[in-house]
């Protein structure tokens, strides 16, 4: 309930958010249900080194269709 409170303030007084610490599908599923937009967390991808990103971001909607635009 917290959650869906502040993510209504922040609409409200127009910010982004981004939630962080996201690990499991159940968590990501419920924030996107909440109007959460951007996650960020093991779920989506552990820590890498920069020069991996590209790499990673071309292959990341093939391996998840959820991180699709």
């Amino acid at each position: 309930m917290v959650i869906r409170i502040l993510l209504q303030l922040a609409r409200e007084l127009k910010l982004e958010v981004v939630a962080e610490g996201v690990e499991r599908r159940d968590q990501a599923a419920f924030l996107a249900n909440a109007g959460c937009r951007f996650v960020q967390g093991y779920h989506i991808a552990r820590p890498m080194p920069a020069e991996e990103l590209c790499g990673w971001l071309d292959a990341a909607p093939a391996a998840n269709p959820s991180l699709a635009p």
